[in-house]
């Protein structure tokens, strides 16, 4: 019999309540959708970034549509738009976690603060 810990997975996140809670980034409400491009071989950051940050992201925000994909031809990026028709770019190539989350603050956050 295989016993493992429970964590399955190349980053093992825990998709808890408490996991998905830890997230206190508040989108405005003119986003509308986030879609997100790791070409393999994947970006490291962009890839957690996907697995650990995306899912609080989207329990959170449920008002925004979220997707992915793993475009080849296409460069590592995070890709918002907006209701009125904007969109901004964000390049993931060499970026941890924490500065991908920094620039989605920066772009499309209405709040950003702790609970």
């Amino acid at each position: 019999m295989n016993i493992h810990s429970g964590k399955i997975g190349r980053y093992a996140v825990q998709k808890t309540i408490e996991h998905l809670k830890r997230c206190n980034v508040v989108l405005d409400q003119n986003v509308k959708e986030m879609r997100i491009n790791i070409p393999k071989p994947e970006p490291r950051g962009a890839e957690r970034f996907f697995y650990e940050n995306v899912p609080q992201l989207k329990f959170k925000n449920p008002h925004v549509e979220f997707s992915g994909s793993q475009n080849q031809s296409e460069q590592a990026e995070l890709l918002i738009k907006f209701s009125d028709e904007r969109q901004e770019r964000i390049l993931l190539a060499e970026k941890e976690p924490s500065q991908i989350m920094q620039e989605v603050v920066k772009n499309a956050a209405a709040t950003s603060s702790s609970e």
